[in-house]
């Protein structure tokens, strides 16, 4: 659990597999509960662990939306992200904004993946 100002961490664009709205503004994300997943498609339990999280996601949002996801990517290349991210109902980082990634793994020290980072907008905990 982490206690973090998110919009001074995060950035201001993520991207997004709806074709309507590619590049998702942080503004619109308006939960204040947000998990940063630190995923790769190389690796055979982020696979398993994906489709699992994705289950719970879209459960605990089924009404309303309760908490968000946003992948942090260790994919080795763009084509790999991409077909990863694929898979996903939320934002990502974009693969190619590698600054705001280590910025981002400095803050939750992912030893391993796949690993889920929670963070809140208000500093309170999670």
């Amino acid at each position: 659990i982490f206690k973090v100002m998110i919009d001074e961490t995060l950035g201001t664009e993520f991207v997004s597999n709806n074709e309507e709205e590619p590049v998702v503004l942080l503004q619109k994300i308006e939960i204040n509960k947000i998990a940063l997943l630190f995923s790769a498609g190389w690796c055979p339990p982020s696979e398993k662990f994906i489709e699992k999280l994705t289950e719970f996601y879209n459960e605990v949002n089924k009404e309303s939306k309760k908490f968000e996801i946003i992948y942090v990517s260790a994919d080795r290349d763009q084509e790999q992200f991409n077909e990863h991210f694929a898979k996903m109902p939320w934002v990502a980082i974009p693969f190619d904004d590698t600054e705001r990634i280590e910025r981002l793994e400095d803050l939750c020290e992912p030893e391993m993946i796949p690993k889920l980072c929670f963070l809140t907008r208000n500093a309170s905990e999670v």
